[in-house]
């Protein structure tokens, strides 16, 4: 029999470690350059920040670049999965594409579904989703909402249009391959909070 393949938690934290021994090492290497002893490269001030102050850094930073925070600690991995405001859009889960969202589609559902698997947060304040889906999409995006209203979303913005007109002739969805919001979804709360709820084609 073949060798157990990592699960995702399991390929998180082996790439944290690599990136962690590459930072290192760079480091190193340059504190040794400017004449920096050991003990002063290894000093971490924004790490010792109160919590609070560094979930309001974070929370200026894209989504992507947050993730990205997560190798330097448990702490920041934390930090980072418990955002009170998410936003899910083309700018905030993508690199930079010139190319219609409906080719990177598969990309945007996963890295959704990963960020909301190992979401460490008990109430979110905000959830936004900004993304060209349709009904081929249509449980992942019911899980999406459910999501949110169960952890208490005060405001929910679900738009199909990124703002790059994907959706346009010929590559766009047709009207009855377009998404169909289901109002039962908003009845799996434990306690009602949603104040807002925007839903926009």
């Amino acid at each position: 029999m073949g060798s157990k393949l990592p699960n995702n938690g399991e390929k998180l934290r082996l790439t944290s470690m690599q990136l962690e021994d590459d930072m290192e090492q760079r480091d190193l290497q340059f504190s040794q350059k400017v004449g920096l002893s050991t003990c002063t490269r290894q000093e971490d001030i924004i790490s010792e920040l109160p919590t609070d102050v560094l979930s309001s850094i974070l929370s200026y930073l894209t989504l992507r670049d947050a993730v990205k925070t997560s190798v330097l600690s448990h702490r920041w991995t934390r930090i980072c999965a418990s955002r009170l405001s998410l936003i899910f859009d083309r700018h905030n889960i993508m690199p930079t594409l010139g190319y219609p969202c409906l080719d990177y589609k598969h990309i945007f559902v996963g890295a959704v579904n990963q960020f909301l698997q190992f979401y460490e947060g008990t109430h979110v304040v905000s959830f936004q989703l900004r993304f060209c889906l349709g009904m081929d999409c249509a449980n992942n995006i019911d899980q999406w909402i459910s999501f949110a209203n169960k952890m208490g979303a005060e405001n929910i913005t679900i738009c199909f249009d990124c703002g790059w007109n994907c959706l346009g002739p010929p590559s766009g969805y047709k009207r009855e391959e377009m998404y169909v919001f289901g109002s039962e979804l908003l009845s799996q709360a434990t306690e009602f909070k949603l104040n807002c709820l925007r839903l926009q084609a």
